[in-house]
C-alpha cells in the first residue's frame, strides 16, 4: 500500500461538507488507478502517533461526580478505510457514504473498548457521545497500535468524515492498496489529485512497509545490539565451559590411568568423567534458565509476537552448553 497526506486549504474548501465531497471524489479516482484495488483515508495512520484524544460519555455508564470520563483516541475515516488497511471487522459494519452525507451519527469502536464495556453482549447500537456529537455504534474492528508495536493497543473511536453535529477534519492520510509494487502507483496518485486540485500539494508519500519500518527502527536497533551482545556472551560462555571442564578432566588423568591399570573398562571410565562434567554443566544450565526466567520479563517491552521465555531459544542455548561440556569432558 502507498500512503500520502493531503491538507485541502480553507480558502478553497470553506466547510466540512466541501472537504468531505473532495475526499469522496478522490477515493473514486484513486480506486480507478490501474493496479489499485482499494483506497481510503484517515486523519492519522496507525504506528505514527499524534491525533486527538476525546473524552466520551457512554449512556449505559454515566460518570459519577468527581470521576474522570473515559478517553478514546479519535480518528475520522472514509468509507472503505478498514478494508484497505486490512483491519478485520469484528462486529457490525463499516462506514458508508450515508454515514457522513446524511450525518447519521455513527461511530465504530475498537475491540478494546468493547471488551471493557460490553464483554458479554453486542456493542452494536450502544450510544456514545464524543466532543458533543452523539452517535450509535455501528461496528467493532480489531485493535491497532497507535505509537508502536511495543506498547499495548490503544482504545480507538472512529468517526465518519462528518458527524451528527457537522464536525470534520481537513488533513487526511490517504492509503491506496495494490497487488503490485506500491511505487508503481505514484504517477496515478499524482494524476488523480491533480485532476481534482492541481494546486494541492502531496506530502509524506511513503509505502506502508516504510511506515512500519520507521516505527520499529529504534526497537530494531536496540534488539540488534542485544543480539550481538548475546552471541558474544554465548561464545565466551561456551569457551569458558570448555576450558574449565577440559582442565578438570586433564587433572584427573592420573586417576583414569590408575583405574585402567586396575582393570576398569575404558568406556566406563569415560562415562564417569562425562557424567560428572554433564552434572556440573547441567547445574549451570539450570541456574541460567532460572535467571533467564526471572529477568526475561525485562525485555517484554521490546518484543512483539515473541514471548520472553521462547522455548526454541532456551532449548538451543542449553543444548549448546551441554554439548560443549560433553566435548570438553
Amino acid at each position: 500500500a502507498m500512503t500520502f497526506r493531503l491538507s485541502p486549504p480553507p480558502n478553497k474548501y470553506p466547510d466540512a461538507e466541501a472537504t468531505a465531497q473532495f475526499y469522496d471524489e478522490l477515493v473514486q479516482l484513486l480506486e480507478a488507478i490501474p493496479g489499485a484495488t482499494s483506497a481510503g483515508g484517515i486523519t492519522n495512520l496507525p504506528l505514527t502517533g499524534g491525533g486527538p484524544v476525546l473524552t466520551a460519555q457512554i449512556d449505559e455508564f454515566p460518570i459519577e461526580e468527581g470521576e474522570f470520563p473515559p478517553t478514546f483516541l479519535a480518528r475520522r475515516v472514509t468509507p472503505g478505510y478498514f478494508g484497505v488497511m486490512g483491519i478485520p471487522l469484528i462486529e457490525g459494519r463499516e462506514f458508508t457514504a450515508d454515514d457522513h452525507n446524511a450525518r447519521t451519527g455513527s461511530i465504530i469502536i475498537s475491540e478494546t473498548i468493547k471488551r471493557e464495556f460490553w464483554p458479554e453482549v453486542s456493542a452494536i447500537g450502544k450510544r456514545i457521545t464524543t466532543a458533543g456529537a452523539p452517535a450509535r455504534v455501528v461496528g467493532v474492528v480489531a485493535d491497532v497500535h497507535d505509537t508502536g508495536l511495543e506498547t499495548p493497543a490503544e482504545q480507538f473511536a472512529y468517526k465518519p468524515m462528518l458527524d451528527s453535529i457537522g464536525g470534520g477534519v481537513r488533513p487526511r492520510m490517504m492509503v491506496v492498496r495494490t497487488d503490485l509494487d506500491p511505487n508503481l502507483l505514484i504517477p496515478g496518485i499524482r494524476a488523480a489529485v491533480n485532476e481534482l486540485d492541481p494546486q494541492l500539494p502531496i506530502t509524506e508519500m511513503k509505502s506502508l512497509d516504510d511506515i512500519v519500518s520507521d516505527s520499529l527502527s529504534r526497537t530494531s536497533f536496540t534488539m540488534t545490539l542485544l543480539m550481538l551482545a548475546s552471541v558474544i556472551a554465548l561464545f565466551l560462555g561456551a569457551v569458558g565451559v570448555y576450558g574449565v571442564l577440559s582442565y578438570v578432566a586433564a587433572q584427573r588423568t592420573p586417576e583414569m590411568g590408575v583405574r585402567l591399570a586396575l582393570g576398569a573398562d575404558g568406556a566406563a571410565v569415560g562415562k564417569i568423567i562425562l557424567s560428572q562434567g554433564l552434572v556440573l554443566a547441567g547445574i549451570g544450565v539450570a541456574a541460567g534458565l532460572a535467571g533467564g526466567a526471572a529477568l526475561g520479563g525485562v525485555l517484554s517491552s521490546l518484543l512483539f509476537g515473541v514471548r520472553p521465555l521462547d522455548p526454541i531459544t532456551l532449548v538451543t542455548v542449553s543444548g549448546i552448553f551441554l554439548g560443549v561440556a560433553a566435548l570438553a569432558s
